[in-house]
């Protein structure tokens, strides 16, 4: 019962509070969520063990996140956006669109292979079934933020006449799958492990030379 007032009622004790600017204690909580969902998942984690790993009282953790669904969501948003930060950048000035590509490619799959990656993606999944707002948080944040900024490079290519494409935005996820083709899904159904350096190469490679085949100056 517990979880369920977790995840779905927000105290009247913090009902009229703002929530505290981003600090130390807030980044704290974050972190023992992170290995309460991640050791958990997302339906058996309860506030209270979330706020014994951080180290935190129940009543401090309800003032930053006024209950579980909101933590989680939060979780989410500050991986992808510590993802995308890590991740290489195309650089829209530089001449070179396969140098480009294949930098934010190669960084692309071997950020998205790493294990804190996929386990959260896990979590993501199994809760979205029954919490889509999960879900939908996870895929804005992650492949739709993705999405949109190659289709932005790909924009300016093409009205730079260095590429062709009717829909840009089609063209980026195709390139964003192709960079993780026998890379991604394998790790997630515990097929296989992280793909090696050069595998990721061979991969991102090969993706770059099928978007270039399809997409160059016709």
């Amino acid at each position: 019962m517990e979880q369920v007032v977790d995840s779905l009622v927000t105290p009247s004790r913090v009902e009229t509070r703002e929530p505290p600017a981003d600090n130390a204690k807030r980044r704290q909580i974050i972190e023992g969520a992170r290995q309460v969902f991640l050791a958990q998942g997302f339906d058996r984690a309860s506030m209270d063990e979330i706020a014994r790993a951080a180290g935190v009282s129940k009543g401090t953790l309800y003032v930053y996140f006024d209950n579980k669904q909101r933590l989680f969501e939060e979780l989410i948003i500050e991986d992808r956006r510590d993802q995308a930060e890590r991740i290489v950048k195309v650089d829209f000035a530089d001449p070179d669109i396969r140098a480009n590509l294949m930098r934010f490619g190669v960084s692309l799959a071997e950020r998205l292979q790493m294990p804190q990656t996929i386990a959260l993606s896990r979590v993501v999944i199994a809760a979205s079934a029954h919490i889509p707002e999960i879900g939908r948080t996870l895929y804005a944040a992650g492949p739709g933020y993705g999405i949109s900024y190659i289709s932005s490079y790909f924009d300016a290519k093409c009205a730079e006449g260095r590429l062709s494409m009717l829909d840009t935005k089609l063209a980026a996820a195709q390139f964003i799958e192709l960079c993780m083709c026998m890379i991604l899904k394998p790790i997630m159904f515990n097929v296989s492990g992280p793909s090696s350096p050069e595998r990721i190469k061979t991969v991102v490679t090969s993706a770059v030379d099928m978007i270039l085949a399809a997409y160059g100056p016709k």
